[in-house]
């Protein structure tokens, strides 16, 4: 009877060691998953920060204080940037093609982030940067465009760091309820 009991006991322990190493495996497969999702995610913001910073630098190099005429605004590109007097029409669409690259790098990359308002809030920040009509000179959207990649970068930055997305800056909720008046979208009154 006891070596019966003896085996009942081994047999018992056993599966309640299977168990537990199959427990401990299956947590440490969720937790690699999870860890792999938010190595993930910080890549993407990452690539995402440098996106913007570029879409910034390629705004700072505009010149001029053209004043656009009112039926000449609606464009993909509409701001000064890619269709400056200087350049040939040749570099003009050479311009335009590198901006919807780095547009199609940032909205891929934001499909890896998991949370949801921030993917909005970039998707609309990008939106307006590309969508949106020319002010009346080029400085004015100079600045509106700067701001809005400001509050991207800001952000993107909060996510980073784990603290929650930032209200936007006046001007630029400005311009997300001229940008909404524009293209007709309809969705949330603020960003």
């Amino acid at each position: 009877m006891s070596d019966l009991t003896a085996g009942i006991f081994a047999l018992g322990g056993a599966l309640v060691g299977g168990v537990a190493t199959f427990a401990g495996t299956a947590w440490e497969l969720h937790q690699q998953r999870r860890t792999a999702r938010t190595e993930m995610a910080k890549a993407a913001v990452d690539l995402v920060m440098t996106e913007f910073s570029e879409i910034q630098k390629a705004i700072r190099l505009r010149t001029g204080s053209y004043e656009w005429p009112a039926e000449d605004t609606r464009h993909t590109w509409p701001s000064a940037f890619w269709r400056s007097e200087t350049l040939t029409t040749q570099k003009k669409m050479k311009r335009f093609n590198l901006m919807q690259d780095r547009r199609q790098r940032i909205e891929i990359a934001m499909l890896r982030v998991p949370d949801a308002r921030l993917r909005l809030r970039i998707q609309l920040d990008i939106g307006m940067i590309y969508t949106l009509p020319t002010e009346t000179s080029a400085s004015a959207s100079h600045r509106r465009d700067t701001l809005i990649c400001d509050d991207a970068l800001d952000c993107l930055g909060a996510y980073q760091r784990g603290d929650p997305v930032p209200e936007p800056d006046p001007a630029v909720q400005a311009a997300f309820q001229s940008w909404k008046k524009y293209s007709g979208v309809t969705g949330p009154d603020r960003l």
